[in-house]
Formats: C-alpha cells, sequence, structure tokens
C-alpha cells in the first residue's frame, strides 16, 4: 500500500473500510476515468478543490455507505453517492459536476469503499493513477476555501464561530431536510 494512503473503518456499517489516496502531478486523470466510468475498476475520483479535509471525506463516506446498507441510496453506485454526499444540494448532476474530478485535474482523491480492510483492492486502483502520492493533510492546501465557503453558503460570521470544515459538513448532512 501506498506509504500516504489512509485507511479507515466506516463505524456505521460492519466490515466496512474507505481507503483514500490524495495524488498531486497527475499526468493521467482522464485515462483513470474512463477506467472507473467503464467499470475496469471501482472507486471515487474525487476534485479536492471543494474538500476542506478528511472529515468531511469521512462523513460523506459513512452517509453513502449507511445509504447503502438500509437500500435508500439516491445513485446508482456507492461511489457516486459519496461524491453526492459531498455536496450540499440535492442536485446528482451538480454534485458530480462540482466534487467529481474532470480529465484536465492534475490533483485527485481516489476513495475506495470495501468490505475488506486489506489494501488489496484499494491498491490496484491507486497503481492506476501517474502522480505523487501525499498526505491526505494537505486537503487544506489544495483546497479552494474561499469557492468552498462561496458554494457552501458559509459566512465570515460563521467561521469566526466554527471550523470551515464543521461548517460544511452540517450543510452536507442538512440537506435532505431541506
Amino acid at each position: 500500500m501506498l506509504a500516504m494512503a489512509f485507511t479507515t473503518c466506516l463505524d456505521v456499517v460492519e466490515n466496512t473500510y474507505m481507503h483514500a489516496a490524495l495524488f498531486e502531478n497527475v499526468t493521467n486523470t482522464s485515462a483513470v476515468r474512463q477506467d472507473v466510468i467503464g467499470g475496469v475498476c471501482s472507486a471515487a475520483l474525487v476534485s479536492p478543490r471543494m474538500v476542506v479535509g478528511e472529515r468531511q471525506l469521512m462523513t460523506a463516506a459513512c452517509k453513502a455507505a449507511h445509504c447503502v446498507a438500509i437500500n435508500h441510496m439516491k445513485t446508482r453506485s456507492i461511489y457516486t453517492e459519496l461524491i453526492y454526499w459531498l455536496s450540499p444540494t440535492s442536485s446528482i448532476s451538480n454534485s458530480l459536476k462540482q466534487f467529481g474530478s474532470s480529465d484536465s485535474d492534475s490533483s485527485v482523491l481516489v476513495v475506495v469503499i470495501d468490505d475488506c480492510e486489506s489494501e488489496e483492492r484499494a491498491e490496484a486502483v491507486f497503481s492506476r493513477v501517474h502522480g505523487t502520492c501525499v498526505p491526505l493533510s494537505r486537503l487544506a492546501e489544495l483546497c479552494d476555501s474561499a469557492a468552498a465557503e462561496k458554494h457552501f453558503q458559509v459566512s465570515a460570521q460563521e467561521i469566526a464561530f466554527s471550523s470551515l470544515e464543521d461548517s460544511i459538513i452540517t450543510r452536507m448532512m442538512v440537506k435532505e431536510a431541506a
């Protein structure tokens, strides 16, 4: 497994794990996207532009895994479900545009959700990416905070009392109620 990749158990569903790796200087985003779209490999390719931190990603992964477990998905796969839950809106197409990677992205967050703690399946996907794997803690540097604040409608007054990531997570989780 890549030294910088991250694996965690998603506590909301028994025996479900999230494996994530953040890549910079990616030269084959388009090819990896086509592999995912074509079903050659299973993963979510997320643009780090709007992902402030690891908790935001883990929250979306937990919500996606939970929706799969209770058969209440809004999308067709756990990976599009994860991208959907990263967004504050209930528009699936808008979520995919804003949070999914595009062919021109040079930084990509690759996420594999699996029923196995072993990183074998995740490593098979990660090895397809031609780029430099960096720690997930770099998300804050790769995120466009100003764009995230605008997209999630977070005010300066709110940031004075809460972190940007907490504000974003709140909006992600209340979108069902809206």
